[in-house]
């Protein structure tokens, strides 16, 4: 399975910096092919998890994830992200947490996905 995903083409016309994982690209070339018929390219990727009212056992906090980056297109329109969800409770110490935040991370570029076709369309 992992060999047939790393060789499944994204698309000649997204151009992502190393900023981006292989998730990262594989998420946002899915959600974009057969989409975008111009050249995009992807630059700059941040993801900031912010952290605060941890409770007085220090177990559960509530988060805010932040992602951030832009897009140039081959006539020179530019296109910034910047999404953040909220998540209530986060247990820190927990395997929960990847999982949560894999999943949290997936929502925003499912919403990043919807910005940038609206903006080429």
């Amino acid at each position: 399975m992992l060999a047939s995903c790393s060789n499944l083409q994204i698309g000649d016309n997204l151009n992502f910096d190393n900023s981006f994982t292989n998730n990262e690209r594989f998420l946002l070339g899915s959600c974009l092919r057969g989409v975008n018929e111009q050249s995009l390219n992807f630059k700059n990727f941040t993801l900031s998890n912010l952290t605060g009212n941890v409770n007085s056992l220090g177990l559960e906090a509530d988060r805010t994830l932040v992602l951030n980056f832009q897009i140039e297109t081959h006539n020179n329109r530019t296109l910034i992200i910047d999404e953040s969800i909220s998540s209530p409770t986060n247990y820190l110490s927990s395997n929960m947490a990847a999982e949560e935040e894999k999943y949290l991370l997936d929502i925003l570029l499912a919403r990043s996905c919807s910005k940038i076709t609206d903006f080429i369309s």
